[in-house]
């Protein structure tokens, strides 16, 4: 008998009861994307091709995401429940199976929108430590077994990449900040303190009001890895464009150190931790210029880096 697919909006009413739906795609890197307008409200689709490891990684994020709850619902990305209880709906289609993930829509002005501000940056930092504090003694098998390329300690990752960079400036400056990254950072980066982190602070990630942030999203790239890591994507991000980097990462520094504090050879690694974010962003971009080059969401970072 032949399959008949039931559309998105077919599945969204069956498995969560959602009428009268409306469908805006939106950029997305590894799941399909879908802003959903409904009677019922706005939420957020995404849809991931269906894997034994990706079905655990995303019951592991929403136990990740349930720690970080309290620090405000309303501005925390979090998963809806289909009507047998599940986060994950589970849809096969005459493609194979799909992963069908609906999550709560979070309203607010993201911090790549708004006019940057020392008292911005400051907590921005303690925003980011408030959500590191709430992990701390968080554990999951599903997170730590990630081994993602964004994860900075699998940085070695990514040096295979260095040849796909066009520009031998470019190229040169990339090997120049590897070797020293195998001398500053290597020996000593397992040695600081671990834990599991939303290793995705950028500004496209992180909501603003009133100037102070108040949200974040999008926990998909969570990594159990050295805490330091974390305010260095931050840092990397908030400061694209800026002519005194230095002067704009002490304050997203202070503020995270007020809230947690950070130690001195934490500190130490930070600068290079900064430049290993950015020859990630470089390397990945000129991969992915590569395979998909109509799709400007996934080079999104590369000019300013």
């Amino acid at each position: 008998m032949r399959r008949i697919d039931l559309t998105m909006e077919q599945v969204l009413f069956k498995y969560y009861g959602l009428t009268n739906v409306s469908l805006k795609a939106m950029a997305g890197y590894i799941s399909l994307n879908y802003q959903i307008k409904s009677d019922q409200g706005t939420y957020v689709l995404k849809i991931y091709e269906y894997t034994e490891k990706e079905h655990a990684e995303i019951l592991a994020e929403t136990t990740l995401i349930q720690q970080v709850l309290h620090l405000d619902e309303q501005s925390i990305s979090s998963p809806i429940q289909n009507n047998l209880g599940e986060v994950a709906t589970i849809v096969s289609t005459s493609e194979g199976k799909k992963i069908y993930r609906l999550i709560s829509f979070v309203e607010g002005t993201f911090l790549a929108e708004v006019t940057h501000t020392p008292t911005l940056f400051k907590s921005l930092g303690a925003f980011m430590a408030q959500v590191d504090l709430s992990l701390l003694d968080f554990r999951s098998i599903g997170i730590e077994s990630r081994r993602l390329e964004w994860d900075l300690q699998n940085i070695h990752l990514i040096r295979p990449l260095v040849g796909k960079i066009k520009d031998a400036n470019q190229r040169k400056l990339i090997e120049y900040f590897f070797i020293q990254w195998d001398l500053n950072v290597s020996p000593k980066l397992s040695g600081l303190r671990q834990s599991i982190i939303h290793n995705d602070g950028n500004d496209w990630n992180l909501l603003v009001h009133d100037d102070h942030v108040t949200g974040i999203i999008d926990f998909g790239d969570a990594v159990y890895t050295a805490l330091i890591n974390e305010i260095a994507i931050t840092i990397t991000y908030a400061l694209f464009g800026k002519e005194n980097p230095l002067e704009w990462s002490s304050h997203i520094i202070k503020g995270f150190h007020n809230v947690y504090p950070l130690q001195k050879d934490e500190l130490d690694m930070l600068y290079y931790l900064v430049a290993g974010r950015l020859m990630t962003t470089v390397c990945k971009s000129a991969l992915e210029k590569t395979l998909q080059p109509d799709n400007d969401y996934l080079t999104i970072s590369e000019a300013p880096a």
